[in-house]
């Protein structure tokens, strides 16, 4: 509300491509965004975290947090360096998190603080950060890539009775955004 601005996962990145610079980064120059309080990596998988490099590059970012599985990617592994190299705040999102900005309420629900073998069936996805964002009589529910059994596991967490905007997990896949979530958010 007060041109203060959050960035949930930053887009893919390929050789050819380079949706933070292509994509993201015209978008936030539209709006007027100067800079992020935040930048949300649900999990380091390319396909979410591949802009991230532009997106620093060029915008000044107050905080980075993500669900604290580094895989190990060069473009995800890119990112904590540069954090680091700029001294920007990096923390890790459990479950329970929350953090209100200009009236927006954001609540983490997954992954647990405690993670043992979470993602190991799904590699990084068991483990994407699932946040709620309210402002107001709004809601949305974004589900980064995480499969059905974690939004099983989330659902009696959830604060808002109905969701107005749901980020379809793992791109719409077979193994996210199951009968049950649906029915329920709706």
């Amino acid at each position: 509300p007060r041109g203060r601005w959050i960035l949930v996962d930053a887009g893919p990145r390929t050789d050819r491509y380079d949706a933070g610079a292509r994509a993201v980064l015209p978008y936030l120059r539209r709006r007027g965004a100067s800079g992020l309080e935040l930048l949300v990596l649900t999990h380091p998988d390319m396909d979410h975290v591949g802009g991230a490099g532009a997106i620093r590059r060029e915008y000044p970012v107050g905080g980075v947090m993500d669900p604290g599985m580094a895989v190990g990617t060069e473009v995800f592994l890119d990112a904590l360096e540069g954090a680091r190299d700029r001294e920007v705040p990096w923390t890790v999102g459990a479950a329970g998190d929350s953090l209100g900005l200009d009236g927006v309420a954001i609540r983490v629900l997954w992954p647990p603080e405690e993670k043992g073998e979470l993602g190991a069936a799904d590699g990084a996805n068991g483990v994407s950060l699932v946040l709620e964002v309210r402002l107001g009589s709004f809601s949305a529910l974004l589900t980064g890539d995480a499969p059905a059994e974690v939004e099983e596991t989330i659902l009696p967490q959830l604060l808002s009775t109905s969701i107005q905007v749901l980020k379809l997990g793992h791109h719409e896949s077979r193994t996210s955004t199951s009968p049950e979530l649906l029915e329920r958010i709706t």
